[in-house]
């Protein structure tokens, strides 16, 4: 048994470049009497082209220190750290653009397009031995994520609609094999639409594109469409709200069988779309 102490600092100082750039550096140092020193730099620059455009670059670095919290999966076997494993360590580096104004002085438009890079190393996993015991120890492998954000949100009187496109391309390498990341989606496209009557009514509608998506075993499954609406009908001190989930009915028991084997001995397949069908519910709220 062992006890984990971690203290740190932070130091921080910002830069006026001119009038359009700002430059943050920060550094941190951390202290932990098993895993010893760790020193995290930051950077982060911020240019202002005009009042309508700018455009951000920071990066930095991090870390993530072995604990058996971490694993909450139920177990009747013991589970613990293996002595020799490391820290995990990670850097990362993103950017974005952004830009915002109005079309015909009545259509505002806003938009913003990032672009972000991570990479650890040491990752913690949890493992088995040949005896079926649970131990923590270090992937012999490296995850490299990077992709790009879009985001565009138009707005006109009590109308909005967001629009979102995500596409993420996260990979664990080894020496041998380089294999997708399970249960992250490659390409997600998302999108909300509200409308609101000041007091009286305000609707709104979501849906999002799953795709792409991979588990454990680096199998693809299938792409899956969820869509959502919400309306709320206001009076002066009650509100009734009316929320429905899931109107499709995606669910993952759709494509394929949740638990197979026996009543004995299941076997329990990965989670990666949702269990539950549609959902509906009624809420009435008063305003004292």
């Amino acid at each position: 048994n062992y006890a984990i102490y971690t203290v740190g600092f932070f130091v921080q100082d910002d830069w006026q470049l001119a009038q359009k750039m700002s430059l943050q550096m920060g550094l941190r140092y951390d202290y932990n009497n098993r895993y010893r020193d760790f020193i995290l730099p930051r950077l982060a620059v911020l240019y202002k082209a005009n009042a309508a455009l700018s455009i951000r670059l920071s990066g930095g670095t991090g870390y993530k220190t072995p604990s058996l919290f971490d694993h909450t999966d139920p177990s009747p076997y013991l589970l613990e750290i293996n002595s020799a494993v490391n820290s995990e360590r990670s850097y990362g580096a993103n950017s974005d653009i952004n830009y915002h104004t109005y079309l015909f002085d009545a259509l505002g438009v806003q938009l913003n397009q990032a672009f972000y890079y991570t990479r650890i190393d040491n990752p913690i996993i949890l493992a088995t031995n040949t005896t079926g015991n649970y131990f923590i120890e270090n992937g012999n492998y490296l995850v490299n994520s990077y992709g790009t954000d879009t985001y565009i949100r138009l707005f006109y009187k009590e109308f909005e609609l967001y629009i979102g496109y995500n596409h993420t391309e996260s990979l664990k390498e080894s020496s041998t094999a380089t294999i997708n990341m399970p249960f992250n989606p490659k390409d997600k496209l998302s999108g909300t639409f509200t409308y609101e009557i000041e007091s009286e009514w305000r609707i709104g509608l979501e849906g999002s594109r799953v795709s792409n998506q991979y588990i454990g075993t680096n199998q693809k499954v299938n792409n899956y469409w969820f869509f959502a609406a919400m309306v709320e009908r206001k009076f002066k001190h009650l509100s009734f709200i009316l929320n429905c989930e899931n109107l499709l009915d995606a669910r993952q028991s759709r494509f394929q069988p949740i638990v197979t084997g026996t009543l004995s001995n299941p076997v329990f397949q990965p989670i990666w779309a949702p269990l539950e069908g549609r959902v509906f519910n009624l809420c009435i709220k008063f305003m004292l």
